[in-house]
């Protein structure tokens, strides 16, 4: 539903950013801070798992093996 509204390309975008939000959440020296960082990883890790796939077969729909 929300990658349709913004596409494969910008929900990849967006889960790099969160990525990177959570890396740096997680360097923050605090036991509270450690678990929202590996919360944010995980969803972004989860949305890069779903959608890359999408975007391979969209991109290279002619040189699939």
């Amino acid at each position: 539903m929300v990658t349709r509204r913004y596409g494969i390309p910008g929900m990849l975008a967006a889960a790099m950013g969160l990525l990177t939000i959570g890396i740096a959440v997680r360097s923050i020296p605090a036991v509270f801070t450690l678990y929202i960082g590996t919360l944010l990883l995980s969803i972004a890790i989860a949305f890069g798992n779903v959608l890359l796939p999408g975007l391979v077969k969209q991109s290279f729909s002619k040189k699939l093996a």
